[in-house]
């Protein structure tokens, strides 16, 4: 059965049940050079054609920038007043079999 897709730029505090198809940006608090080994966390920021957001998700091999995700049972955490997407229980990240191209770096969610 196919996951209805939520766009970055639409979403808003507190929803959760996100599926989201975006680009891995970028790693924040420093790229890692070093592949974290799985079972821990990464802070990413994801990117889709309508914007990007910081994210908090459990390592997978496919967390790699410039690569394309898909993350199944997202929420929109607000952490120090700042949208932050999260994975809920049973909440996953997959390679995505579709490539986001283009990110709109302009509308940074998490910054507002």
């Amino acid at each position: 059965r196919s996951h209805s897709i939520n766009k970055i730029g639409a979403i808003e505090p507190g929803d959760d049940n996100l599926n989201i198809l975006a680009q891995v940006f970028q790693f924040y608090l420093g790229n890692p050079a070093e592949p974290l080994p799985n079972g821990k966390k990464a802070r990413v920021v994801l990117g889709d054609e309508t914007g990007i957001a910081r994210a908090f998700l459990w390592n997978h091999d496919s967390l790699v920038a410039g690569k394309t995700i898909v993350l199944f049972k997202g929420e929109a955490c607000v952490v120090k007043e700042h949208i932050e997407i999260q994975l809920m229980e049973r909440g996953k990240v997959d390679e995505a079999r579709r490539e986001v191209r283009e990110v709109n770096k302009a509308n940074d969610i998490s910054a507002k």
